[in-house]
Formats: C-alpha cells, sequence, structure tokens
C-alpha cells in the first residue's frame, strides 16, 4: 500500500493512493491559477475524470454573491459541461448549477437564500433534477426564531421533514415528520440551581413514536423489550456541596421512565439520609433476566470510623457488617461478617493489645475465621488450598515483645510466638526468642514442613551462648544436629564439635611482638607464628 500527499498550497496538488489488494490506484492532480481556473485530474485504474473550472467574477475579498464558474471535460470518455453560478436580486441571493454529461441533462440545482444576520434568520430553497427528472424534488431550509426546520419533497409531494427548536439551557424539541404526519418527537426540559451550597438538576423528557415509523417497526424487531407509543424520563440530581460523607459529597439521584403509561424504570440513590438508599424497580428487565423481587433494595448504614452495615434483599437476602473500634487493652476490635438468606457465610474478628512503656514493648494479635462450606470463599479460595489445609474454622494468637531494657550482645532481648488452629487441631505454632536461655526457634507447621520433607512436621533449633566461653547450636534435624564451640580451660584453647563429634581443637599466644596458634584435627597439627 502507498499514500502520497504533495502541495505548494498556492497552484498544486497531488494525492496518491494505490493499494492492490483492493483494487485501488487512485490519483488526484490539481493544477490552480489563483483567480481565474483549476484543472482537476481525478483517475482510478482505467477510470478518470477531467474537468476544468474557469472562474469569472469571483472575489474573495468581496464575497457578494455573484460569480460564475464554466466547467468543462471529460467523465469516464464521456464532455461534461456546465456551470454554476450566482446571483442577487434584493436581499435575495440565487445560485444555480447546471451540469449535463454526454449531451443529457446530469444535475440541475436552483438554490434562493435569504438572511438577516441582525435577526439570526436563514432560509434556502432549493430545486432539483438529476439524471433528467429521474430524482426531483424541492429542500427547504430554515431558521427562525431559534427554530431549525429542514425538509425534502419529492417530485410525487411526498415530504420528510426535521423540526429543532432550542432554548439553550431550558428546552430542546425535536420532531420527525413524514407527509405532515408526526412520526415521532423528543422534548427535554432542563432546571439548573447552581449555588455555593448545593446543585440541582431536573430533567425532564418526553417522546412520541408513530406505529407508521420506521424507527418503531425496527424496535419491534430488534429490541428486546418492544417500541413504545410514548414514553416519559424524569431525572432529579441534588448534591449537598456542604455536608459530605466519607469520600463524597451527599447526593441524592431520582431517576423515573414510564412506557405508554406504565412504570418501566424507577431508580432511588440517596446518600442525604442515614442508613443511605439505592431501590432500583425494573419489571420488563426483571422479568427477562428472571428476578423475582418487584425491587432490588439496598441500604448502607455507615457510621464514619465505626461501622459499616448492607442489607440488599438479592440473592436470597444478603448481610455485611462491618465494625471497628478501640478496646480497654489499648488496642482495637475488628470484625466482619457477612450472610445469605439468614444464613451466616463467614465471620472474621481481630483483636489487638498494645502495651508501649519504657520498659517493654508488646504487641498481641488475637483472630479467628469461621466459614460455611457453601459460601464463595470456602469453594473458590479455601477448598482450593494446593499447600495449606481447608478448614471451616480458624483461630490465631501471635505475641510480639522487645525488652527496652536488657539486651544481648548486640540487640535487645525480645521473643515472637504464636498458634493457629484449625478445626480444633493445631496447625501451627511458632516461638521466636532470645529472651530467655537458651535461645529458640521452634516452628510446629505439618502443612508446610511436610513438602520439605515427607513426614516432618516441627523444626526445633536452640542456641546457648555464654559470651567468651561458650556457644553451642541444637537442631531436631537428622543431618544436622548441631555444632558446639566451647572453651577447654587450657590458656585460651577452644573445642570445635559438629553433630557431637570433635571437628577441631585450636589455642593461640599474643603477645606485643608476636601472634602464635595452634589448630589440632584428630593426630595432625597446624602450628604458626608470627
Amino acid at each position: 500500500m502507498e499514500v502520497k500527499l504533495e502541495s505548494d498550497r498556492k497552484t498544486k496538488f497531488h494525492a496518491k493512493y494505490v493499494n492492490p489488494t483492493k483494487n485501488r490506484d487512485i490519483h488526484i492532480d490539481v493544477d490552480r491559477v489563483p483567480g481565474k481556473s483549476a484543472h482537476v485530474v481525478i483517475t482510478n485504474g482505467a477510470r478518470k475524470h477531467d474537468l476544468t473550472f474557469k472562474v469569472g467574477d469571483l472575489n474573495f475579498k468581496n464575497m457578494d454573491g455573484v460569480f460564475n464558474i464554466a466547467i468543462d471535460g471529460t467523465s469516464l470518455g464521456e464532455p461534461v459541461h456546465g456551470k454554476i453560478s450566482g446571483s442577487k436580486n434584493g436581499d435575495v441571493n440565487v445560485v444555480q448549477m447546471e451540469l449535463e454529461k454526454g449531451n443529457k441533462k446530469f444535475i440541475q440545482i436552483d438554490t434562493k437564500i435569504k438572511k438577516n444576520l441582525a435577526a439570526m434568520s436563514f432560509e434556502a430553497r432549493t430545486k432539483y433534477a438529476i439524471l433528467g427528472g429521474k430524482i426531483a424534488g424541492k429542500v427547504l431550509i430554515k431558521l427562525a426564531d431559534n427554530v431549525l426546520t429542514l425538509k425534502n419533497t419529492d417530485g410525487e409531494s411526498n415530504s420528510i421533514e426535521l423540526i429543532v427548536k432550542i432554548d439553550l439551557g431550558k428546552s430542546l424539541h425535536i420532531e420527525g415528520k413524514k407527509n405532515g404526519e408526526s412520526m415521532w418527537t423528543y422534548d427535554t426540559k432542563r432546571t439548573t440551581k447552581r449555588t455555593g451550597d448545593v446543585f440541582e438538576l431536573t430533567l425532564d423528557t418526553e417522546m412520541t413514536l408513530s406505529e407508521k415509523s420506521k424507527i418503531s417497526k425496527f424496535l419491534n424487531k430488534n429490541y428486546p423489550y418492544g417500541a413504545f407509543k410514548t414514553r416519559s424520563n424524569k431525572i432529579h440530581i441534588f448534591v449537598d456541596k456542604k455536608n459530605r460523607n466519607k469520600l463524597a459529597p451527599k447526593f441524592k439521584v431520582d431517576v423515573h421512565l414510564q412506557k405508554d403509561g406504565a412504570k418501566a424504570v424507577d431508580l432511588t440513590a440517596d446518600t442525604t439520609v442515614s442508613p443511605y438508599v439505592f431501590k432500583l424497580t425494573a419489571p420488563n428487565f426483571f422479568t427477562r433476566w428472571g428476578i423475582q423481587q418487584s425491587s432490588i433494595d439496598i441500604t448502607a448504614d455507615h457510621q464514619i470510623g465505626k461501622s459499616l452495615v448492607i442489607d440488599a434483599n438479592i440473592l436470597g437476602g444478603l448481610h455485611l457488617e462491618a465494625k471497628r473500634g478501640d478496646n480497654a487493652k489499648n488496642g482495637r476490635d475488628v470484625s466482619l461478617l457477612v450472610k445469605k438468606g439468614g444464613v451466616q457465610m463467614f465471620k472474621v474478628t481481630w483483636s489487638t493489645e498494645k502495651v508501649n512503656n519504657a520498659n517493654e514493648f508488646k504487641f498481641i494479635l488475637h483472630d479467628k475465621l469461621e466459614v460455611n462450606p457453601e459460601s464463595i470463599l470456602f469453594k473458590n479460595i479455601i477448598s482450593q488450598y494446593k499447600f495449606l489445609t481447608p478448614f471451616n474454622t480458624r483461630s490465631g494468637e501471635f505475641e510480639f515483645y522487645v525488652n527496652k531494657v536488657d539486651k544481648n550482645v548486640v540487640l535487645n532481648k525480645f521473643y515472637a510466638k504464636g498458634v493457629v488452629m484449625k478445626d480444633g487441631n493445631k496447625a501451627l505454632e511458632l516461638l521466636m526468642t532470645t529472651n530467655e536461655q537458651p535461645y529458640k526457634f521452634e516452628l510446629f507447621a505439618p502443612a508446610l514442613l511436610g513438602n520439605v520433607k515427607p513426614g516432618m512436621t516441627e523444626a526445633k533449633i536452640s542456641v546457648a551462648h555464654n559470651p567468651g566461653q561458650s556457644l553451642e547450636m541444637k537442631t531436631n534435624f537428622q543431618k544436622f544436629t548441631g555444632f558446639k564451640i566451647y572453651k577447654t580451660g587450657s590458656g585460651n584453647e577452644r573445642k570445635v564439635e559438629v553433630n557431637g563429634k570433635e571437628l577441631v581443637m585450636g589455642d593461640y599466644t599474643l603477645t606485643d611482638n608476636s601472634f602464635s596458634t595452634k589448630l589440632t584435627v584428630g593426630a595432625d597439627y597446624l602450628e604458626p607464628k608470627i
């Protein structure tokens, strides 16, 4: 494919579009003599149009409506002759176009234009005949008193008319007519109130549709809810700019739609009241989608910073309740409850405790999760666990402590511990502490450790540190049971044991002028001196 555009913006213009897959080879060449003539050649393969436009009495600096344009050339091998002329008779401009192709009348247009810029009025009446009168008629374009009229009347006196009336910011009327009979109408009225305190909008819309119209026939054939004869919409939007909810100003939206006098849609969304209200009534829509209740009702009682309670009458009745608040143990209590049809689907609670003073910092978390096997949470997530075990009830307690007064070699003494129960059975227990001797890391987690080593349920590591004397680690691992580094009592001699067996023994002597050491492995030893 090739596309090319060239122009000197004064006398020449060239365009090319070549697309062999679409059988397109289009070239457009325009050569212009400013104010006098233009030669236009359009080709698409073997198809060619070659036209010359010669201009007379046309002054672009003083457009008085008087001009003459002569047209000569060929179109698809046939000669083309014609003219476009403009004249003026008082306050009426006349534009005429005559075009012959192959010595036959091809296009005839006669337009009379009357305008009054001060009164914002305009009227154009056009007579046209195409293909020697095979297609003929009259067109009226009229603008007066904020009413725009477009009307076409064919040679058999059949007419199509569009009427548009606008009152900017207030109302709009549109009507389509056929042979003088109304086919459809659309009317809307708008009132707006905008102050520093509120924004309020009311929109009333009325529509009518004749059974004879093509739109009515189309809707009856293709629209699932069918056509209508009358339809009305009433929309009211209110925004309280001075009072807010958590995320947005308080507002209320009302939408009412009637079709042929019957209720089609009623919608209310209101956050200016407590609880918030959302209600939708749509009988035709509900019937089509098998919704049994007469309306969808949702309420939301939001006490900012404290609770949120949502009730909805869908899916057999949904209830969501979330609460949070401070407790007597310097912590917070949080809970979330979800019910369906009056049956609890899941409930989760969190409770924290906190101690923070000059001597210590302690944080405790209690949590509990109860899940109904019929809930979406259980079916789609918990029952699909790959590494962990599914459950219906899970509870946990985790505690983190820092001793701000006492330290080990580098850090303050601390511990972290926790336990998780699933359906009454212990699923996980953790202890990590430097607040006692020996230091300990203990983890009981069969579901996790069993994936590391089949049959493994717990990992235990203890570290006994006597600064300057010994460091000993013990584990419950099979291949590595621990190590020990300790002072033997003979000078600076140290022994290193791994898995209960002596690995190496070392001693050193340090003076102001020298350093010597002795490393013994079994019966062999190494004794460097510096």
